[in-house]
């Protein structure tokens, strides 16, 4: 239990505190004013997930919604039919895969537009993260800690699984899916 939980506490310091250390050491973020606004909000993040305060009060599409609008810089194209109850560790899973899924397009693929789309068919509930960016070779590039452990682990702690498909000039393809 203790490993379960360390593992979650990093992904979520991965998927965003590092992430924005990660631009002010890069010079991505130089503006003082931009870099305290960033601490703030990754601080209220910290928070929110780390003490999943809230959560249980939105729906599926408002959750994943939110997660999209904190992609600034991406054009989103975002497809959700309403769905019955989601179980809330497929919707923590879904949502902070998603997450990792765009901060990815948006420092690798060269991508400015994505479409996410949600499907729940057959009882399985399905999120797609497409892009059309560089793309990569899958046999030749190594998976990091973001899509080792905030997409393909936290689905299969969740009870769900991811798929990644990509190839050089064609952009990337990730489908994550959970017994709904």
């Amino acid at each position: 239990g203790q490993v379960r939980e360390r593992s979650v506490q990093l992904r979520v310091l991965h998927d965003h505190a590092l992430q924005t250390l990660e631009m002010v050491a890069g010079g991505q973020l130089t503006d003082l004013d931009l870099i305290r606004s960033h601490a703030r909000a990754e601080a209220r993040r910290l928070d929110r997930e780390l003490n999943r305060t809230g959560a249980a009060a939105y729906s599926f599409a408002d959750r994943l919604g939110t997660v999209l609008a904190e992609h600034t810089g991406l054009r989103i194209e975002f497809d959700c039919p309403d769905l019955p109850d989601i179980a809330e560790p497929a919707i923590q899973a879904c949502c902070g895969a998603t997450d990792e899924a765009l901060t990815n397009v948006r420092k690798h693929a060269h991508a400015t537009w994505v479409r996410v789309s949600v499907q729940n068919t057959e009882g399985i509930l399905a999120v797609m993260i497409a892009d059309k960016g560089v793309g990569f070779d899958q046999s030749s590039v190594r998976r990091g800690f973001g899509m080792r452990e905030s997409i393909d682990r936290r689905m299969r702690d969740a009870g769900g699984a991811a798929r990644i498909e990509s190839a050089p000039g064609t952009g990337t393809r990730i489908t994550l899916s959970w017994p709904a």
